[in-house]
C-alpha cells in the first residue's frame, strides 16, 4: 500500500494503540490514501471525519511529522509517477496527470515531483515511454 511507502519517505511511526486522536490520524490518511486525486484542501479532509481542520491538524502535530497536507501531497506525487510508469505509450502531458491526480499548479507540481523523484516528471516520462 502506498501510506506504508510514503510513511517511510517521511519516517512515521505506525499508530499502535486506540487514543481518539491517533484514531482520527489513521482516518484521516485512509481517506487521503482513497481519495487524493479529489481531495484539495484540509477543509475537505475534515469535514469527512467531522472534525475542525484545526483539531485534524494538532492531532497530526501530536502524532506524525508531517501534517496532513503534507500527506496529501506525497501521496498525489506518488500516485502521479505511479501513473507515469504506467503509461508506456507517453501519450498523457505532464499537465494531464498532475490535473488528474489533483494538483493544478503545475509548476509547483513539477518541483515536488522533482524533490521526490529526483528528476522532472517530464523526464520520468520520457525515460519509460522507451
Amino acid at each position: 500500500m502506498l501510506t506504508e511507502i510514503i510513511a517511510e519517505q517521511i519516517k512515521a511511526i505506525p499508530i499502535t494503540n486506540n487514543h481518539p486522536e491517533k484514531g482520527l490520524v489513521r482516518k484521516a490518511e485512509e481517506i487521503i490514501e482513497n481519495e487524493c486525486n479529489t481531495i484539495l484542501t484540509i477543509h475537505e479532509i475534515a469535514d469527512k471525519l467531522y472534525t475542525s481542520p484545526r483539531n485534524l491538524q494538532k492531532a497530526f502535530k501530536k502524532h506524525r511529522d508531517y501534517t496532513p497536507m503534507q500527506f496529501l501531497r506525497l501521496r498525489k506525487l506518488y500516485m502521479a509517477n505511479k501513473t507515469i510508469i504506467a503509461n508506456k505509450t507517453n501519450k498523457c502531458t505532464v499537465k494531464e496527470i498532475a490535473l488528474g491526480v489533483g494538483m493544478h499548479d503545475l509548476n509547483r507540481f513539477s518541483k515536488y515531483y522533482a524533490d521526490i523523484f529526483g528528476e522532472l516528471p517530464s523526464e520520468t516520462i520520457k525515460n519509460h515511454s522507451k
